[in-house]
């Protein structure tokens, strides 16, 4: 016998598949539930929580456990807001003192700006004797001063002034080995070049005061020094060629006035002496070298002091004191009708207020020539500079007031005097 099955009606099915997804549904909704409001409460807490604290916490959470990708996100969450937090904390509360050493105050005076300069031409061995390189412990000192004066400046962040520190040092000590390179061989230069000289005048017999050497020796040392520092930076060989040429030139004129006086003037024509004696003049001013011309005269012509500067420095070189002895009337010779040794003195004293007030920087012994020209006495006008007018002369003037005055001249003054006209 055959058995039918009842179908059941499709409104039967749609309930009973409704009552099956509600049956299945209604649970995970409340685990969501729950697990939303178990991470809600974790993100509230976490703050507080120490990271074993939250890692119990989330592991506690009705549904974490099914989702651990999600217990690893917020772990990581929860130790990135403690770093900030920590950070934050750390930010409000800065250093504001080198640790060690919180009583030093002020900067110091050597700072990144002040390192001492080693380029400067006049301070440059002196500052390479002088430097000094700061010790470890130094550097601390130094990095605390900078770093107490001003905390900001350095992030407050203490190890950034002592990096800064370290950086200067090593600025300096290269600075250092860069110029006392520099230092020794300029000095090795000046040592080749100065033995040069001395060789190239023992080879060529040059004949010229000490200090005018002197100054030519100085002159070449000068030029084999760096542009930077105010030379010319030439070779020893440069400057040696340069300056060797100088002082044969000099050395021929010393020559050259060694013959002006003398039994010599007699075998020439008195325009050629007065020639040559200018001539010298002009040679030997250039260089401001007429004081040695004076002496050089004395020593080699023969003829007096007061002579020599008439040459070396004539008093028509200050004009207006040129003129007030133009003006001066000759006096009668010692000897003759209305002339006495006590006229010429009280002429000389009347004249010399007149001529001190004009004389300027000319030569004291020049005056003195002219004025015994006229018949004036010389030794008294150098006396009454002495006494009224010593401490308006400068140091060349007074030196000149200790050279020996002879009112009647040397027998070579009498030569250039009648031969050349030189004494008219």
């Amino acid at each position: 016998m055959t058995q039918y099955i009842k179908q059941a009606s499709i409104s039967g099915r749609i309930g009973s598949g409704i009552g099956k997804g509600l049956a299945e549904q209604i649970p995970k909704e409340i685990d969501r539930e729950r697990l939303a409001s178990g991470l809600k409460q974790f993100a509230e807490n976490a703050k507080e929580m120490s990271p074993i604290q939250q890692g119990a916490y989330l592991a506690g959470i009705p549904g974490a456990a099914q989702n651990p990708q999600l217990l690893q996100t917020m772990g990581e969450l929860a130790k990135y807001e403690a770093k900030a937090k920590g950070f934050g904390k750390q930010q409000a509360s800065p250093i504001t003192r080198y640790p060690g050493f919180e009583n030093e105050g002020s900067a110091s005076k050597q700072s990144e700006s002040q390192i001492p300069s080693t380029t400067k031409p006049e301070t440059q061995a002196n500052v390479l004797a002088g430097l000094k390189f700061l010790t470890e412990p130094e550097k601390d000192v130094e990095a605390a001063k900078r770093f107490n004066a001003n905390p900001q400046r350095w992030g407050n962040n203490p190890e950034d002034a002592r990096q800064a520190v370290d950086r200067d040092e090593a600025i300096k000590q290269q600075n250092y080995q860069q110029q006392k390179d520099l230092l020794e061989t300029q000095n090795l230069t000046q040592k080749t070049t100065t033995e040069g000289l001395r060789n190239h005048s023992n080879n060529l017999s040059v004949k010229v005061p000490a200090n005018v050497y002197s100054k030519l020796e100085d002159k070449a040392i000068e030029l084999t020094k760096p542009i930077s520092e105010g030379g010319k930076g030439y070779t020893s060989q440069q400057a040696l060629k340069e300056i060797g040429k100088e002082l044969d030139e000099i050395s021929r004129e010393y020559s050259d006035v060694k013959s002006l006086g003398g039994i010599g003037v007699l075998g020439r024509r008195a325009d050629k002496t007065l020639s040559a004696f200018s001539k010298a003049q002009k040679e030997f001013e250039k260089r401001d070298d007429t004081r040695n011309l004076a002496d050089y005269l004395v020593s080699t012509a023969n003829i007096s002091y007061p002579l020599s500067y008439s040459v070396a420095e004539p008093v028509h070189k200050t004009p207006e004191l040129n003129r007030e002895l133009k003006t001066l009337a000759s006096l009668p010779h010692l000897g003759t009708a209305g002339s006495s040794r006590e006229k010429m003195i009280e002429e000389t004293l009347k004249a010399s207020p007149k001529i001190g007030k004009v004389m300027k920087d000319a030569s004291p012994l020049a005056i003195a020539y002219e004025l015994a020209k006229k018949n004036y006495d010389p030794s008294t006008f150098i006396d009454w500079l002495e006494k009224n007018q010593y401490d308006k002369l400068t140091g060349r003037q007074i030196e000149q007031l200790g050279k020996p005055v002879n009112e009647i001249g040397s027998l070579n003054d009498w030569w250039l005097q009648g031969w050349s006209g030189i004494g008219e």
